[in-house]
């Protein structure tokens, strides 16, 4: 594939994990499975591995909520407890390390489902959906940037 800096040529995996979650590359896969060209075997894979994920963020996602509350509880606290603030910041570390590894090996994991050639039908169609994305949004931003820059002129 020709890199014409819009197109990545990385894996699936590494261009996942930078822009987003598993999920979202799953969702894209399902619903464009026919333009992909998955077999039905390739999309059994990919609701197997949806639902793994699933599993994993029922588990993993209110650990680190009730984590961030209890820590947002402890740090409002007029004299909090230093030792379980620290306690508290050190269990967050290692769940979010857990889940950022999780997702990480789902996208190698899905990535090793797909072809060279529907990887990047992939990409074409995530750029294409970015491109028809940031051009809704973009008169929005504009106007509002030009808004609060006015605030700082004079």
């Amino acid at each position: 594939m020709k890199n014409d800096h819009c197109l990545p040529t990385q894996p699936l995996a590494q261009r996942a994990y930078q822009t987003f979650a598993p999920h979202a590359v799953l969702t894209r896969l399902l619903a464009h499975h026919a333009e992909i060209g998955l077999s039905n075997s390739q999309i059994r894979q990919l609701l197997d591995v949806k639902r793994k994920y699933r599993k994993f963020l029922l588990v993993h996602w209110p650990k680190l909520i009730n984590n961030w509350s209890e820590l947002d509880w402890e740090t409002n606290e007029r004299a909090p407890n230093r030792e379980r603030c620290l306690e508290l910041v050190r269990a967050r570390a290692d769940l979010t390390r857990e889940l950022d590894e999780f997702f990480l090996e789902t996208s190698f994991e899905i990535d090793a489902i797909l072809t060279d050639e529907q990887h990047e039908t992939v990409i074409e169609l995530y750029e294409i959906e970015k491109t028809e994305y940031f051009s809704l949004i973009a008169a929005p931003l504009k106007h509002k940037f030009e808004c609060v820059a006015g605030l700082f002129r004079n």
